[in-house]
């Protein structure tokens, strides 16, 4: 595929040591990020986004493709940075009527459910966490004393 142009690979180095890499493949006047990794031990300097920087350095300077596509990944915050255009996608797959292929859609199903239940969980916790971290109060209504002060000493039959 590399001797065809058909796939592309980029290596961001320190000194003598690999930090990042993309590997890519060509689509017409489109390059498609396909894989990006990094050196964990050099996470702090952010080696994958400076890497995409000057791969797209580069392509704007040689001219030759139109697009680069950073595929799926809204997870990835680095990317809203350096997005000019979103093309909505959309994932097809197309499986004979057999019982295995029904039950991986069965179950990629139920993945995406599980992950959906997963992110209200997670919603769910994020927020009683940020409950608890306001500051208690005993008598939350100053103007109100609390049921412990309102007994009137000379009701309890005297």
């Amino acid at each position: 595929m590399a001797t065809a142009d058909q796939a592309r690979g980029y290596i961001l180095n320190c000194g003598n040591r690999p930090t990042a890499f993309q590997i890519c493949y060509v689509q017409g006047t489109t390059l498609v990020a396909s894989q990006t990794g990094y050196d964990p031990a050099y996470a702090r300097f952010s080696p994958g986004a400076i890497l995409l920087y000057l791969l797209l350095e580069k392509l704007f300077a040689e001219g030759e493709m139109e697009y680069f596509d950073l595929m799926e990944g809204t997870a990835f915050r680095y990317k809203s940075s350096f997005v000019t255009l979103r093309v909505p996608s959309v994932r097809f797959l197309y499986f004979r009527r057999r019982p295995g292929a029904l039950c991986l859609i069965l179950f990629v199903t139920l993945l995406k459910k599980l992950e959906k239940a997963a992110q209200l969980a997670k919603r769910a916790v994020r927020h009683s966490l940020e409950w608890t971290k306001k500051p208690f109060s005993a008598n939350s209504n100053p103007g109100r004393s609390s049921a412990t002060n309102n007994r009137n000493s000379g009701s309890d039959g005297d």
